[in-house]
Parts: structure tokens; C-alpha cells; sequence
């Protein structure tokens, strides 16, 4: 998946291409963030789909190792010089969900100046609810609480413990009420979520974009005078 977005004002940046290593639809999140913290002008960026499932639970001391190889092994597939990903901790695995923290991650390899960065923040601002979905009044109330439809809900049908159907997305009344009749069956629970991704998580966007702030102030004072090609 490729796409133009606008390019660094910075000299470092002339006519150099970005890589965003991000999971599937998480790349305008990337880009939004970039610009903003990165004063961006113009940015030529292409994305390079990571495994959507590539959160991690907290501690885990082999998360960076594993982003700097998939941004270095993406930089390779494409011939790229510069590369920017970010992975998330899910807060509601069990080693986290009793410190109810929420990490996020950032790395930024730059191969013309030599420069790897890594930015983490961690928050205690919950970014992951759900609840059992009885009636109407539940979840009315689950989406008042998570300020839907500013974000996004995923819905899940539960068999005998298993998820059996789900739909993530959500975003508008008619599609959350349609899906809530779809899977509403005998002998079934229905379980309301946020949604992680970070294009449909204010909150989390707003991990990254913080992340992403700390970054840019690291990457522009170790960048050298002259710029790279």
C-alpha cells in the first residue's frame, strides 16, 4: 500500500522517500502525527503493511528488537533510506490490565545519518473498555461512556466462550443497532469493544501523537548540519 502525503520542510527531508511500517488502515494515523510533530510541508511516503497483530503485553523487553527488524527488513523490500513504525500494548492483557497502563512505541530509522530512535509513552488513561451487551440500555450506555461515535466500537458474538462472529468499525448508530439484531440469538453473548486501532482510538491517537513529539525533538537534535541524501 503506497500514497503522496505532503513532505518535510526540512532540508533532511528533500527528495527523500518515508517508509511507514504500520498495520493495515493505521498508516493516515502515522501520517496525521508525522505531519503535525514533524512540520511537515510535503512528505512522499509509501506504507508497508505490518501484522495487525503486532501489540505487545507489557513488560516485554523484545518489543524494540522486533520493530527495528520490521522496519529494517520493510526498508529493504522497498530500497528505502528512512523508516517510522509504532507498535501499541493492549492494556486489557493480564500482566497490564491490573496496572491499567497503556504504552505506546515509536522507532525511527534513518540509514543515510545513521540515526535509530526509539520514543515510548505510557499512560494511565484508560484506552480499552468493554462490557456484556444485554439490551439496548447497555449499550447505549457502553457508547456514552467511550463517547462513541467519536470512537469506533467492535462488536462480538460469543459461543460457549468462543468469539463466533465479529465486527470491528463500527462507527455510525445504524451500523452498530444492525449488528447488534445480527448477532442477537439464543444461547449467545454479545460483548461490546473499543476499537484499538489508532485511527479509530482518540485516545490512542493521542499516545502516538505525543510519541511522536519526543521524537522529532531527539531525531532534530542528533541530525548533522549537512543533510543526508
Amino acid at each position: 500500500m503506497s500514497g503522496g502525503f505532503t513532505r518535510l520542510s526540512s532540508g533532511h527531508f528533500f527528495d527523500r522517500m518515508l517508509t511507514i511500517i504500520c498495520a493495515e488502515g493505521e498508516q493516515h494515523a502515522l501520517q496525521h502525527a508525522i505531519k503535525k510533530y514533524f512540520n511537515i510541508d510535503q512528505l512522499s511516503a509509501k506504507s508497508v503493511n505490518n501484522d495487525p497483530t503486532f501489540y505487545f503485553d507489557l513488560p516485554n523487553s523484545h518489543v524494540e528488537a522486533m520493530l527495528s527488524d520490521r522496519i529494517s527488513k520493510a526498508l529493504e523490500m522497498v530500497g528505502g533510506k528512512i523508516g517510522i513504525g509504532n507498535v501499541g500494548s493492549l492494556p486489557y492483557q493480564p500482566s497490564v490490565a491490573t496496572l491499567n497502563l497503556s504504552q505506546e512505541i515509536i522507532m525511527l530509522i534513518d540509514l543515510d545519518n545513521e540515526i535509530n530512535l526509539t520514543q515510548s509513552v505510557t499512560s494511565t488513561v484508560p484506552i480499552y473498555c468493554n462490557s456484556v451487551i444485554n439490551n439496548i440500555r447497555d449499550l447505549v450506555a457502553f457508547a456514552d461512556k467511550i463517547n462513541f461515535p467519536s470512537q469506533g466500537i467492535v462488536l462480538k458474538q460469543i459461543v460457549n466462550g468462543l468469539t463466533k462472529n465479529l465486527k470491528s468499525g463500527i462507527l455510525t448508530w445504524d451500523l452498530l443497532y444492525a449488528t447488534v439484531l445480527q448477532f442477537s440469538s439464543t444461547g449467545t453473548e454479545l460483548v461490546a469493544e473499543t476499537d484499538m486501532r489508532t485511527y479509530l482510538n482518540p485516545k490512542r491517537m493521542n499516545l502516538v501523537e505525543h510519541a511522536n513529539a519526543l521524537l522529532w525533538q531527539k531525531y532534530e537534535f542528533l541530525l548533522p548540519s549537512t543533510p543526508g541524501n
